[in-house]
């Protein structure tokens, strides 16, 4: 088990920064700097950016880990894009939100060590 880093934190704040207009969005229909879906989808692709920003390079590498987690960003950034394109559908907002959470969720988790080689169990 390895401890979380400075950069886990950063970005967990991230996250937190797109999460919880969301939720507040979500539930009262408007937040600061969040006044449409488009400005939702404006401050989901910037924490998807960010949060891929923070967790930097790794995510780019030769494993298998890092092939998915550059996928999953992948599709998450092609959401959010799509919804500040689409401009008022809501439907791509919570995939978006979605995507930033597990790409987040996954990061942790390795970084952790939970996902990790040594925890995968292998048949010969």
């Amino acid at each position: 088990m390895r401890k979380l880093t400075v950069r886990d934190l950063v970005a967990t704040l991230i996250v937190a920064a797109v999460i919880i207009p969301f939720v507040g969005y979500s539930v009262r229909g408007s937040m600061p700097f969040v006044q449409d879906p488009r400005g939702m989808a404006g401050v989901g692709l910037a924490g998807a950016v960010l949060a891929l920003a923070a967790f930097g390079r790794r995510a780019f590498g030769s494993g298998m880990f890092e092939r998915v987690m550059a996928v999953l960003a992948a599709i998450t950034i092609g959401v959010a894009v799509a919804a500040l394109i689409a401009g008022n559908v809501w439907a791509l907002l919570v995939p978006m939100v979605a995507g930033v959470v597990i790409v987040w969720a996954l990061a942790l988790a390795h970084d952790a060590g939970y996902l990790s080689d040594r925890h995968l169990v292998r048949h010969g």
